[in-house]
């Protein structure tokens, strides 16, 4: 509860426990998560199915989706393998979006279309990277946001991930027909590449922001 102690009785605002920047953080890694991920699943399948691929290939590409259910099995060890003063989730964010970068700059060297097995196993990959840097967000989240900003936090999260969606599934594919693929691979990599710059350049508390601790006891 915020108590008035000012003269003229106006109660300023209370400051904002979490800061800026590291919302715009959450925000960008949440949102490049699923950008590349996304152009794949969704204006991939536009793309292939304009120059005539079989359902077969379609197929595939939509099963992509399926790997971030399957996150549940690994997460765990994201939880537990730590990188000491470099910083937990950050440490493992930096791993997961660095990667994602290389594997995009990789994949501009092929043709969607000649090299499908290629580009689908680098994909694949993708995927993979995409779900377990979700996990170390979800866990940089918990450790930066106090319990009063956790709603906050959860709106960052679907934001992100809407506007991933309309980027990558939306905006990307709008272009697609001035870009060609490796220039759609090279915007991907830009966008990308700047959650990695905003991590490179943050660093993780080493102790969890909200601690719950129990009510206090009251005396009869």
């Amino acid at each position: 509860m915020i108590r008035d102690s000012s003269p003229g009785g106006i109660t300023a605002a209370p400051a904002d426990p979490v800061g800026g920047r590291v919302r715009l953080l959450l925000l960008s890694l949440y949102t490049t998560q699923t950008l590349a991920l996304m152009f794949f699943v969704a204006a991939l399948i536009a793309i292939l199915a304009e120059a005539g691929a079989d359902m077969d290939r379609l197929t595939l590409v939509y099963m992509l989706g399926l790997v971030w259910p399957a996150k549940l099995l690994w997460a765990p060890l994201v939880d537990r393998v730590r990188f000491g003063r470099a910083g937990h989730y950050r440490v493992w964010a930096i791993i997961m979006q660095a990667a994602m970068v290389v594997v995009l700059a990789v994949m501009a060297g092929f043709d969607p279309l000649a090299d499908f097995g290629t580009v689908y196993v680098l994909c694949l990959v993708l995927a993979l990277l995409s779900a377990t840097q979700d996990v170390a967000v979800d866990g940089l989240a918990c450790r930066l946001l106090p319990a009063g900003a956790r709603g906050s936090g959860n709106a960052l999260q679907i934001s992100g991930g809407l506007l991933g969606t309309m980027a990558g599934a939306g905006g990307v594919l709008a272009i697609y027909p001035h870009l060609g693929w490796p220039g759609a691979m090279a915007l991907l990599v830009a966008i990308t590449g700047i959650s990695l710059i905003q991590l490179l350049t943050f660093r993780e508390p080493e102790s969890v922001t909200a601690v719950i601790m129990p009510p206090p006891l009251r005396s009869r």
